[in-house]
């Protein structure tokens, strides 16, 4: 958590130089970050030291698997540096135009007109522009780096999730040799950092204490409100996110308590909320171009185009859960049920929100729904990947076996 505060409160700094501080302050803008760095590691030297020696086996396994991702993800980037053919015009593109622009101490605008969905969040183009600016210039190795930290940080939360080295290799494996899940590695658009935000958001969850800390629930408010910042679907996970936040602190605390912990959750989400409205009522755009609803005119037409994208929507669904992962998915999902354990349980129902959610957008799409469907499904599913490889090893770690006991005592 307190990692993910350090990346948040530096995103934030970045705003404040590139749409409010005056130019003339952009000269600095380097200083603060790079001291804080030095007594951050130095105040923390003990707890970095300790963290290390704890994790070394985990860690030495996860930089093992990461750059094994990073050759293969090089292995496109030779070809194609940019990344899919949306990665330069939502984010990369985005990222120049802001890293430019303040690098020339010119004013900085929303590089809006530049891209094809202009109304997109603005969060990841920001934080490739704060590296861009912090290091002088636009050097495109750092967007490499990142994802692959991106991937160091999935696969480290999956590999510490179970102890059993075989289960950490094959979760792993899995990833590795998914050439849909390697295309997202390398695509340099958000959906990794999305993806692993959705891991490490539902792993703080499990791993929350609602009757010893407040700040961890701050953090935990925080985090999760910070998606909408990345991706559109993010906003949509918050919303689908809060509930299980608050299951959870009703389970362990009395309705009292239990309110105050969800004040501090709600009082976490503020910042990225705030952040999130304004920079999207900068783009002067209603709604999201992809997707609509005013070509729902009455009760009738809903009904008609409904009916007419549900064979579209479920061959693609089909494909994707029960030829291609022989619904893996939904077995981690049952598994979750049947463990018995709420918190389990909860995250079980919560990725299933997700699903859910993923096929009902379809039904909006403005777009040609063969070609939208064709575009987005697989990727858009892919990012949850790791999230229910993650939910299966925790159904195996934590309680797999007393899940035949306790059917048989209800039956």
């Amino acid at each position: 958590m307190n990692l993910f505060l350090i990346v948040f409160a530096y995103l934030c700094y970045t705003i404040c130089f590139l749409f409010f501080l005056p130019i003339s302050f952009r000269i600095i803008f380097p200083l603060p970050p790079i001291i804080s760095l030095f007594i951050i590691l130095y105040y923390q030297q003990k707890n970095i030291f300790h963290f290390f020696q704890r994790e070394k086996w985990n860690l030495s396994l996860t930089l093992f698997f990461t750059l094994i991702f990073f050759y293969l993800a090089t292995e496109r980037w030779d070809v194609e540096p940019y990344g899919m053919w949306d990665s330069w015009a939502n984010w990369n593109l985005k990222a120049k135009s802001i890293t430019a622009e303040f690098l020339n101490h010119t004013n900085v605008k929303m590089p809006m007109a530049a891209s094809i969905h202009p109304e997109y969040p603005i969060g990841l183009p920001i934080l490739i522009a704060s590296f861009m600016i912090l290091f002088g210039s636009w050097w495109i190795p750092i967007l490499y780096t990142m994802q692959i930290l991106f991937v160091f940080g999935t696969c480290y939360l999956l590999i510490k999730n179970t102890k059993s080295l075989m289960f950490k290799s094959i979760t792993i494996l899995i990833l590795l040799t998914n050439i849909n899940f390697l295309n997202i590695v390398s695509d340099l658009c958000a959906d990794l950092l999305l993806s692993f935000l959705i891991l490490w958001a539902i792993s703080n969850l499990h791993n929350l204490e609602p009757t010893k800390t407040n700040s961890s629930i701050f953090f935990m408010g925080l985090q999760i409100a910070s998606l909408s910042l990345f991706k559109f679907e993010g906003l949509a996970i918050f919303i689908l996110f809060t509930p299980i936040v608050f299951i959870r602190f009703f389970i362990f605390q009395t309705t009292t308590v239990s309110l105050k912990k969800i004040l501090l959750y709600v009082v976490g989400t503020i910042v990225p909320t705030i952040l999130f409205l304004y920079f999207y009522n900068l783009t002067k755009v209603n709604g999201i171009s992809d997707f609509s609803i005013s070509s729902f005119s009455d009760s009738k037409t809903i009904f008609s185009q409904s009916i007419d994208k549900i064979p579209f929507i479920w061959i693609y669904f089909f494909e994707f859960h029960f030829h291609t992962w022989y619904g893996l998915y939904f077995i981690s999902i049952i598994l979750s049920f049947l463990s018995f354990d709420k918190i389990t349980l909860a995250t079980g129902f919560f990725l299933f929100s997700i699903l859910i959610f993923y096929n009902l957008i379809y039904f909006f799409s403005s777009q040609n729904i063969s070609w939208h469907l064709s575009t987005s499904y697989t990727r858009i599913h892919i990012t949850l990947l790791p999230s229910f490889l993650w939910l299966i090893g925790k159904v195996r770690e934590n309680s797999f076996s007393n899940i035949l006991p306790k059917v048989l005592r209800f039956m």
